[in-house]
């Protein structure tokens, strides 16, 4: 019966060559990154950066979620109040379809439909909990500044 024979074979490092321009505008760019997570840092709440480097080291905090916002506001529901869709005797298509958005310090806002779908914008935001209340899942997300926002999941993206 014959030994096996154990041979261990380096590790062969590949080598990618780049122009110095490139190199240039990697490194200034890193540099840069650097520099804006030390200013966030300095301005972020303390305590709130504490707790999610905690979550992050037990593994719990891996999701960021998109909140929309419509005028520059954060939209934390919306609901459809019109829908009337119908073909004439043309045969062109007529769409009435409103939406009602309702913001996060309270007012609403009634909009045509597809003035919330091309007016719309998102931010992305950390989770830092995940509630279930009534079979429904909520996020509390950690919002500029430090303040938390707890949403129904399906009002973002």
């Amino acid at each position: 019966m014959a030994d096996t024979l154990d041979v261990k074979v380096p590790k062969v490092e590949k080598k990618v060559e780049v122009s110095e321009t490139v190199l240039t505008k990697l490194l200034s760019d890193i540099a840069d990154l650097k520099k804006q997570v030390g200013e966030h840092e300095q301005t972020a709440s303390q305590d709130q950066v504490r707790k999610i480097e905690a979550l992050r080291a037990t593994g719990k905090l891996v999701k960021s979620v998109k909140l929309n916002y419509f005028d520059g506001k954060a939209v934390i529901e919306w609901r459809s109040t019109h829908d009337d869709v119908f073909v004439d005797n043309t045969g062109k298509e007529h769409a009435v379809q409103n939406t009602e958005i309702t913001f996060m310090d309270g007012t609403t806002k009634e909009i045509p439909q597809i003035e919330f779908a091309r007016r719309k914008t998102a931010q992305a935001y950390e989770v830092i909990a995940e509630t279930k209340k009534d079979g429904r899942l909520f996020f509390t997300l950690l919002l500029d500044g430090g303040e938390e926002l707890l949403i129904d999941s399906n009002y973002i993206n």
